[in-house]
């Protein structure tokens, strides 16, 4: 599994699981180890889990959370004053509400 395989929805993982909300090092090793990837034929399937997994690349690669790094490579520079993966309460007025 690559990279691209991961960003494009082409990794051959489920598009969806349980406890996300919890996920981590561990919640991953357990479902990889009882999950086997269906890529016989490539096929975008739209996955929470690639994009879980990218972010815990980045944090690894980065030695820091998806907040920090994320601020400092991309919102700061591009002058994002307003983004972030965690707003306070005031700021969440101004978000779109999703899951």
């Amino acid at each position: 599994m690559t990279i691209e395989e991961l960003l494009l929805h082409r990794s051959g993982l489920i598009s969806d699981f349980e406890n996300k909300e919890n996920f981590n090092e561990e919640v991953l090793h357990r479902f990889l180890t009882h999950y086997r990837p269906q890529i016989d034929e490539p096929k975008t399937i739209y996955s929470d889990i690639c994009y879980l997994l990218l972010g815990m690349i980045i944090e690894r690669l980065e030695n820091s959370d998806l907040e920090s790094s994320f601020q400092k490579g991309i919102f700061q520079p591009l002058k994002m004053k307003n983004t972030t993966f965690h707003p306070s309460f005031e700021q969440k007025r101004n978000c779109v509400p999703t899951e």
